[in-house]
């Protein structure tokens, strides 16, 4: 199989969330792993996608979904992750006069209410002190309020400024595959951020919007899609634009552990595990039963295993991880319409001196479904330092592309 392969440097800079901070809704929360909207609107351009449906199958923080919207395109989308699963949720809702007057009302009762409250429930996080120190009293007094809104859309809007802010008012910072401590972060004081932060959103919504009833983000896996579920929608999206979690080991569901237990999206360390369990095999975190899948990626396993690599579960996971590609890439298939076209932004990652050349495989893997590869494009060369650099076989192949296919 010959991929068509080009250089497209001026997308370097829209493989990543940056972009999208200046952007209203799209800003609300910085999702470090996301990408820009305008490559979902140049992608949009460029295959003059004007009408149909948009299906993004990993909605993450929602920009394929939202950026949909803006252009008055339908959508449709699939997130397994229940805080990435409300955040996308409370982005493309519709905010008429009536909700903004209610969101405007609650700001003065959650501020009075979490005064009032008697009996602070703590949260289950083990090192929830240790992040927030002495404004933790503050911050799960205003979570309590929040969680007990009984409108979902006031509850869910108010719940994203909350969790947005968290960071910034904690002493933890994401970096890489966790938290770290960094030694002179000074946390902002939590009400002045969080208050802000609805004033940032209120200006965002305050023109409303007008959305289709028939757009919608789903909870759920999109391994495993219901078959009537996929009846009803088959043959229906004219592009699909997503990028999977990269085969990276990174565990997004510990990368966002504080919002999922402060959002109240998980109660106990059990609950953790199981949206663990139900992610994507790209990380180590999660039980993974050794399958032989596709032939073509056995000689990379096996190189893999011939390296002196930091856990023994690697093979498997790499393993496991074009299996489930390959069943996602079959129900995106079956959702795309005839001639539409499917964009997978994803970078590739490399185990010892092994580079695994994840875009060339899912782009075979798409051939495999019935899709055609049209090309693929090279955004960036992804770093890595001198001393590995020369150990790597191939390490021209290190890189975050997207793939382009179409449905024949």
């Amino acid at each position: 199989m010959h991929i068509p392969i080009t250089s497209q440097p001026e997308y370097g800079n829209l493989v990543n969330f940056s972009g999208n901070m200046n952007l209203p809704i799209h800003s609300w929360f910085n999702l470090k792993e996301g990408y820009s909207s305008k490559l979902v609107s140049d992608l949009m351009s460029e295959l003059k996608i004007k009408e149909g449906k948009v299906f993004d199958p990993f909605s993450g923080c929602g920009t394929t979904l939202l950026t949909a919207k803006e252009k008055g395109i339908n959508f449709l989308g699939f997130e397994v992750n229940p805080f990435l699963y409300t955040l996308t949720k409370t982005k493309i809702a519709t905010y008429d006069s009536s909700s903004i007057q209610k969101i405007y009302k609650y700001k003065s009762i959650i501020k009075n209410r979490s005064s009032k409250v008697q009996k602070v429930q703590r949260v289950g996080l083990s090192i929830a002190d240790k992040v927030f120190g002495s404004q933790l009293d503050s911050i799960l007094r205003y979570r309590q309020v929040i969680l007990g809104i009984r409108d979902e859309k006031i509850r869910n809007f108010y719940l994203i400024a909350f969790l947005s802010v968290l960071e910034r008012c904690g002493f933890a910072k994401k970096d890489g595959n966790g938290l770290r401590y960094p030694p002179r972060k000074k946390p902002e004081q939590f009400i002045t951020a969080f208050s802000n932060k609805v004033e940032q959103m209120l200006e965002d919504i305050v023109d409303g919007q007008v959305a289709d009833s028939n757009n919608k983000v789903v909870f759920g896996d999109c391994r495993n899609i219901a078959s009537d579920f996929l009846e009803e929608h088959k043959n229906s999206a004219a592009l699909s634009v997503f990028s999977p979690p990269y085969l990276n080991c990174f565990d997004y569901t510990e990368i966002y552990k504080v919002e999922l237990w402060f959002g109240g999206f998980v109660n106990a360390y059990s609950d953790l595990k199981n949206i663990r369990n139900s992610s994507l095999t790209s990380h180590l975190n999660k039980e993974i039963v050794p399958e032989k899948g596709m032939q073509m990626i056995q000689k990379y396993i096996t190189a893999i295993r011939h390296q002196d690599i930091w856990s023994p579960k690697i093979p498997d996971m790499v393993d496991s991880y074009f299996s489930d590609m390959q069943k996602v890439l079959r129900n995106v298939h079956k959702v795309l319409k005839k001639g539409g076209h499917c964009v997978i932004i994803v970078g590739n990652s490399a185990y010892g001196r092994v580079v695994i050349p994840t875009d060339e495989i899912l782009a075979v893997i798409g051939e495999s479904m019935g899709f055609k590869c049209i090309k693929l494009d090279v955004a960036r060369k992804l770093n890595t330092s001198p001393q590995q650099q020369k150990k790597i076989t191939n390490s021209e192949k290190l890189r975050e592309s997207l793939v382009y296919l179409q449905k024949c």
